[in-house]
């Protein structure tokens, strides 16, 4: 088991046309994002902002290469399909949300 403690996995995600690669993310970053989550949600005025900090830091974490991603960049990109990659990212780390929703992003 020791030697599979710094091995990186990866899966594709279709996201604006493109695959992008996101990581299987290890526990302590799991952690990390609930935590996260946690402290925005026990916020009592909860704002928009709260939720795209948090798919923000979300997003730096997992997706390959948006490590230095800013909420300015984040502006710039079609709310739908972050919502699918959030989705996506999410999902592999054991939340599943309502499936009711619209998702776009195949």
């Amino acid at each position: 088991m020791k030697k599979f403690v710094s091995k990186e996995i990866t899966f594709d995600v279709e996201f604006m046309g493109e695959k992008v690669q996101v990581r299987k993310l290890p526990m302590s970053v799991v952690r990390e994002i609930r935590e996260y989550a946690e402290k925005q949600n026990s916020k009592k005025n909860q704002t928009e902002e709260d939720g795209e900090q948090l798919m923000l830091f979300t997003f730096q974490k997992a997706v390959v290469g948006a490590e230095e991603l800013t909420m300015e960049d984040l502006e710039k990109l079609p709310l739908p399909e972050m919502n699918y990659l959030f989705r996506e990212i999410m999902r592999s780390i054991g939340v599943v949300f309502d499936e009711e929703t619209p998702q776009t992003g195949n």
